[in-house]
């Protein structure tokens, strides 16, 4: 069985909404004439990712700001009161303060 490849999020939603109203051939046939349009996902990834996502599956790899606001969250679930929660979360403000990030959810 081959190893399920990585997709970004707009390319996942991209292949979702081609499955939605086509075959997965005419998918990749579509893929291999170059047939999407200049600013589509898809055609950053080479014809081989495409069939493996197709037919063998895809992980969606997540942005940094998504894996934050994950990990903020996830700190702040545990125990909403509890000091160690609050300095976590803290922690991570601080941290996109002092690089001068933004992230809706955060700090945005």
């Amino acid at each position: 069985m081959s190893e399920k490849v990585k997709l970004t999020k707009a390319q996942e939603i991209e292949i979702q909404k081609l499955i939605e109203s086509n075959d997965k051939e005419d998918i990749v046939s579509d893929h291999a004439q170059g047939a999407w349009m200049n600013d589509s996902p898809l055609n950053e990834i080479s014809l081989d990712i495409l069939i493996r996502a197709l037919y063998f599956g895809y992980d969606t790899e997540r942005t940094l700001e998504e894996k934050l606001v994950e990990s903020y969250e996830k700190g702040y679930s545990l125990l909403p009161q509890h000091e160690s929660n609050k300095a976590y979360r803290l922690g991570i403000e601080r941290a996109l303060e002092a690089f001068d990030i933004k992230v809706k959810g955060i700090n945005a």
